[in-house]
């Protein structure tokens, strides 16, 4: 879904709520320099692909499936 937006190298705040999102696998590879994402309202079970967005300075993940909530422990370290 994400490889959608390879283009659009200079985004920096992107609204994805109730979208149907289950997984962000490769989110990093194209929004690297988002800073406000909303990913309300999806169906969203882990956080995976998240942690190496380190510009991101808003997030919001309610209202998803996530399961494991130590994996917010590393977002914006660049680890994962």
């Amino acid at each position: 879904m994400f490889n959608n937006f390879k283009v659009l190298t200079s985004l920096t705040k992107l609204d994805l709520s109730h979208n149907k999102l289950s997984k962000l696998d490769d989110v990093n590879k194209v929004i690297a320099q988002i800073k406000s994402l909303n990913l309300k309202g999806n169906a969203i079970e882990s956080v995976k692909g998240l942690e190496k967005l380190v510009s991101l300075e808003v997030l919001d993940l309610s209202d998803n499936q996530i399961a494991e909530v130590n994996e917010l422990n590393r977002l914006g370290t660049g680890q994962a």
